[in-house]
């Protein structure tokens, strides 16, 4: 990849990850605050798939 796509995928990414924290943090102050589990739920399946599919490449 290109050093502008990298970036541009970079920052995406993060943009991503503080929407979901932002909504996370919403629905925690919000009448349901077990709803503010989903949203950190599905960051943290993505963390962990992110981290199985890199193990996976060094082998």
């Amino acid at each position: 990849m290109n050093k502008p796509t990298k970036l541009f995928t970079t920052l995406c990414l993060f943009a991503g990850i503080a929407l979901i924290v932002y909504i996370a943090g919403q629905l925690a102050l919000s009448d349901s605050p077990l709803g503010a589990l989903v949203p950190v739920g599905i960051l943290l399946l993505v963390v962990v798939i992110y981290i199985r599919v890199s193990d996976k490449k060094d082998w």
